[in-house]
């Protein structure tokens, strides 16, 4: 029985252990297992008769434990936590064990809270082709301007996923939504009722529109076909602590394992994105003010190579002389640090 114990294994050990156990289980069950004299939780990804593995058994140098106990034969673990947890782990290189716990939900082997939906019959999406769209706009109007794909998404009988960096924005974003739609909102500070409550709503198809912060990428959705990442670049976005991932990056793959569509909504474009949009990985809808001034970017880089030490570039010294020669002409330059 091949199990990924629940717990932080160090990077360049096996993150995947061999048991063994006197029936099959399951993939997506739960064992327990005797780690360094220690009963730890583990999750169940594979089971082979004995019979069919006695020749390399007899070639290695160890011999394989029992599994100490059964917590549910039931699987309790989907084919998308699987992917998801095994992406963030070569992503981020992070512990897979420790990556498939942050998947899982705060009240997962909890008595009240059992799963039992049937994790064997997961259907497998290919990818969509659909390359992500960059609405740019300001923040009031991100719900007006994303109406449209709102409605198309729920008319077809899809689900949608509105990913937010802070609770703040939550209830105003659910306010504006649930007189239409019916809205689930996730965050980390729901109790276990309301979240198995929200969970088992995405589940089932039930929900209609997801609102959370980035605890939400991990519902177990039925048929979502649309993610929106609000304000993508904000820090709040990147995890402080491991598996230390961000947000939006994770949102494109949870996006790509249930072939649905990506929208970012930004008040300014940002320099990755910037790139993207130029290199044409990403679709860039303007729905701000058509009139506004070009901007360029410039690499400061290149310029050492040409003598130019100064904290200013050439092109930017030219605006500021152009600039100085003309009446009540102001100039705004913003450095990140002193």
């Amino acid at each position: 029985v091949e199990v990924i114990p629940l717990t932080v294994l160090p990077p360049n050990a096996p993150q995947i252990l061999s048991y063994f156990f006197d029936r099959h289980m399951e993939k997506g069950s739960v064992v327990q297992i005797l780690l360094n004299n220690r009963n730890i939780n583990a999750v169940v990804i594979g089971s082979t008769a004995l019979e069919s593995q006695k020749i390399l058994l007899k070639k290695t140098g160890f011999q394989l434990k029992k599994l100490s106990s059964v917590i549910s034969e039931t699987p309790q673990v989907s084919a998308d936590q699987f992917q998801t947890a095994l992406w963030l782990s070569k992503y981020y290189y992070a512990p897979l064990g420790l990556c498939l716990k942050t998947v899982l939900p705060p009240f997962f082997l909890k008595k009240k809270y059992e799963l039992k939906n049937d994790y064997k019959a997961a259907k497998i999406i290919s990818p969509s082709p659909a390359k992500p769209l960059l609405v740019l706009s300001e923040p009031r109007n991100a719900v007006k301007n994303l109406t449209p794909h709102l409605q198309k998404t729920i008319r077809d009988g899809g689900q949608v996923l509105f990913i937010v960096p802070e609770k703040t924005n939550l209830e105003y974003l659910a306010g504006q939504l649930r007189n239409k739609y019916a809205v689930s909102v996730i965050h980390s500070g729901l109790s276990n009722k309301e979240y198995f409550k929200n969970w088992s709503g995405a589940s089932n198809g039930q929900t209609q529109i997801i609102i959370g912060t980035r605890q939400a990428l991990f519902l177990p959705f039925k048929n979502l076909r649309l993610t929106i990442v609000d304000a993508p670049l904000n820090n709040a976005y990147k995890s402080d602590m491991a598996p230390r991932s961000n947000a939006p990056e994770l949102a494109k793959k949870i996006a790509e394992i249930h072939g649905g569509k990506i929208i970012f909504t930004s008040s300014a474009i940002g320099v990755e994105n910037y790139n993207l949009i130029k290199t044409g990985r990403l679709i860039l809808n303007d729905k701000k003010n058509k009139n506004r001034a070009k901007f360029r970017v410039v690499n400061t880089t290149e310029e050492l190579k040409e003598n130019n030490f100064s904290p200013l570039s050439g092109k930017l010294k030219e605006v500021l002389v152009s600039g100085a020669k003309i009446p009540n002409q102001k100039i705004l330059i913003f450095s990140p640090r002193r």
